[in-house]
Protein backbone atom coordinates (compact mmCIF):
# COMPACT_ATOMS: atom_id res chain seq x y z
CA UNK A 1 0.00 0.00 0.00
CA UNK A 2 2.79 2.44 0.85
CA UNK A 3 4.43 1.82 -2.53
CA UNK A 4 1.14 2.73 -4.21
CA UNK A 5 0.81 5.92 -2.18
CA UNK A 6 4.50 6.80 -2.53
CA UNK A 7 5.68 5.33 -5.84
CA UNK A 8 9.10 7.01 -5.57
CA UNK A 9 9.73 5.55 -2.11
CA UNK A 10 12.83 3.47 -1.58
CA UNK A 11 13.18 0.56 0.77
CA UNK A 12 16.25 -0.49 2.64
CA UNK A 13 16.68 -4.21 3.30
CA UNK A 14 19.01 -4.83 6.22
CA UNK A 15 20.13 -8.44 6.60
CA UNK A 16 22.35 -10.24 9.05
CA UNK A 17 23.94 -13.66 9.01
CA UNK A 18 21.04 -15.84 10.21
CA UNK A 19 23.39 -17.88 12.36
CA UNK A 20 24.50 -14.81 14.31
CA UNK A 21 20.94 -13.50 14.44
CA UNK A 22 19.82 -16.75 16.10
CA UNK A 23 22.81 -16.74 18.46
CA UNK A 24 21.84 -13.21 19.54
CA UNK A 25 18.22 -14.24 20.05
CA UNK A 26 19.26 -17.23 22.16
CA UNK A 27 21.60 -15.05 24.25
CA UNK A 28 18.94 -12.37 24.72
CA UNK A 29 16.37 -14.94 25.83
CA UNK A 30 18.86 -16.46 28.28
CA UNK A 31 19.73 -13.03 29.70
CA UNK A 32 16.09 -12.01 30.11
CA UNK A 33 15.05 -15.40 31.49
CA UNK A 34 12.16 -15.96 29.09
CA UNK A 35 11.62 -16.97 25.50
CA UNK A 36 11.03 -14.19 22.98
CA UNK A 37 11.46 -13.74 19.22
CA UNK A 38 8.77 -16.33 18.64
CA UNK A 39 10.55 -19.05 20.62
CA UNK A 40 7.78 -18.97 23.22
CA UNK A 41 5.19 -19.91 20.58
CA UNK A 42 7.20 -22.81 19.15
CA UNK A 43 7.14 -26.27 20.67
CA UNK A 44 10.68 -27.12 19.53
CA UNK A 45 13.83 -25.55 18.14
CA UNK A 46 12.97 -27.07 14.76
CA UNK A 47 9.56 -25.38 14.72
CA UNK A 48 11.14 -22.11 15.85
CA UNK A 49 13.76 -22.31 13.07
CA UNK A 50 11.01 -23.01 10.54
CA UNK A 51 9.14 -19.88 11.73
CA UNK A 52 12.30 -17.77 11.54
CA UNK A 53 13.07 -19.16 8.09
CA UNK A 54 9.61 -18.11 6.88
CA UNK A 55 10.14 -14.59 8.25
CA UNK A 56 13.60 -14.16 6.70
CA UNK A 57 12.29 -15.79 3.52
CA UNK A 58 9.53 -13.17 3.37
CA UNK A 59 12.20 -10.46 3.62
CA UNK A 60 14.12 -12.14 0.79
CA UNK A 61 10.96 -12.37 -1.31
CA UNK A 62 10.18 -8.68 -0.74
CA UNK A 63 13.76 -7.78 -1.67
CA UNK A 64 13.51 -9.82 -4.90
CA UNK A 65 10.11 -8.35 -5.75
CA UNK A 66 11.28 -4.73 -5.56
CA UNK A 67 13.57 -5.04 -8.56
CA UNK A 68 15.58 -1.91 -9.32
CA UNK A 69 14.40 -0.06 -6.19
CA UNK A 70 16.01 -2.59 -3.91
CA UNK A 71 18.71 -1.69 -1.47
CA UNK A 72 20.32 -4.56 0.40
CA UNK A 73 22.74 -3.82 3.23
CA UNK A 74 24.51 -6.39 5.30
CA UNK A 75 24.83 -5.73 9.03
CA UNK A 76 28.42 -6.96 8.90
CA UNK A 77 29.36 -4.33 6.30
CA UNK A 78 27.84 -1.57 8.43
CA UNK A 79 29.74 -2.78 11.50
CA UNK A 80 33.08 -3.41 9.82
CA UNK A 81 33.19 -0.45 7.43
CA UNK A 82 30.50 2.14 8.16
CA UNK A 83 32.58 4.93 6.57
CA UNK A 84 32.44 3.21 3.19
CA UNK A 85 29.06 1.47 3.52
CA UNK A 86 26.97 4.50 4.54
CA UNK A 87 27.77 7.10 1.83
CA UNK A 88 26.50 5.10 -1.17
CA UNK A 89 23.53 3.91 0.86
CA UNK A 90 22.58 7.45 1.87
CA UNK A 91 23.08 8.71 -1.68
CA UNK A 92 20.83 5.96 -3.06
CA UNK A 93 18.17 7.09 -0.60
CA UNK A 94 18.64 10.74 -1.66
CA UNK A 95 19.84 11.60 1.84
CA UNK A 96 22.80 13.71 2.93
CA UNK A 97 25.92 11.61 2.49
CA UNK A 98 28.46 14.28 3.41
CA UNK A 99 31.41 13.11 5.54
CA UNK A 100 30.18 15.14 8.53
CA UNK A 101 26.76 13.47 8.34
CA UNK A 102 28.33 10.01 8.11
CA UNK A 103 30.63 10.79 11.04
CA UNK A 104 27.63 11.93 13.12
CA UNK A 105 25.74 8.75 12.31
CA UNK A 106 28.69 6.58 13.26
CA UNK A 107 29.13 8.44 16.55
CA UNK A 108 25.41 8.10 17.37
CA UNK A 109 25.58 4.35 16.80
CA UNK A 110 28.65 3.79 18.98
CA UNK A 111 28.30 0.71 21.20
CA UNK A 112 28.50 2.90 24.31
CA UNK A 113 25.68 5.24 23.18
CA UNK A 114 23.20 5.65 26.07
CA UNK A 115 20.26 4.81 23.79
CA UNK A 116 21.75 1.40 23.04
CA UNK A 117 22.70 0.37 26.59
CA UNK A 118 21.19 -2.93 27.62
CA UNK A 119 20.24 -3.96 24.10
CA UNK A 120 23.29 -5.85 22.92
CA UNK A 121 24.15 -9.42 23.80
CA UNK A 122 27.84 -9.24 22.84
CA UNK A 123 30.68 -7.04 24.06
CA UNK A 124 30.53 -5.05 20.81
CA UNK A 125 28.89 -5.25 17.39
CA UNK A 126 32.18 -6.45 15.90
CA UNK A 127 32.32 -9.31 18.42
CA UNK A 128 28.78 -10.31 17.45
CA UNK A 129 29.97 -11.21 13.95
CA UNK A 130 30.71 -14.93 13.76
CA UNK A 131 29.51 -15.51 17.31
CA UNK A 132 27.44 -18.50 16.17
CA UNK A 133 30.64 -20.57 16.01
CA UNK A 134 31.11 -20.48 19.78
CA UNK A 135 27.67 -19.49 21.12
CA UNK A 136 25.45 -22.13 19.50
CA UNK A 137 25.51 -25.81 20.40
CA UNK A 138 26.78 -28.19 17.70
CA UNK A 139 23.23 -29.52 17.26
CA UNK A 140 21.78 -26.03 16.80
CA UNK A 141 24.61 -25.09 14.40
CA UNK A 142 23.74 -28.12 12.28
CA UNK A 143 20.01 -27.40 12.42
CA UNK A 144 20.49 -23.74 11.46
CA UNK A 145 22.87 -24.65 8.64
CA UNK A 146 20.43 -27.19 7.29
CA UNK A 147 17.42 -24.88 7.51
CA UNK A 148 19.01 -21.58 6.41
CA UNK A 149 21.54 -22.57 3.73
CA UNK A 150 19.35 -21.19 0.95
CA UNK A 151 19.05 -17.77 2.60
CA UNK A 152 22.69 -17.69 3.68
CA UNK A 153 23.66 -18.41 0.08
CA UNK A 154 21.31 -15.81 -1.40
CA UNK A 155 22.44 -13.03 0.93
CA UNK A 156 26.11 -13.89 0.32
CA UNK A 157 27.05 -15.42 3.65
CA UNK A 158 28.24 -18.85 2.60
CA UNK A 159 31.07 -17.45 0.46
CA UNK A 160 32.23 -15.15 3.25
CA UNK A 161 31.46 -17.37 6.24
CA UNK A 162 35.10 -18.46 6.52
CA UNK A 163 36.20 -14.83 6.89
CA UNK A 164 33.50 -13.88 9.41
Amino acid sequence: LLREIYPAARELFLVRDCRDMIASMVAYNARKGFADFGRNAAESDREWLDDLHRAVGALRDAWRERGSSQLLVRYEDLVRAPETTLPPLLAALDLDSAPATVASMIAAAAPDAPELRGHGTAASPAVSIGRWRHDLSPDLIAAVASRFDDLLQEFGYLESSHAD
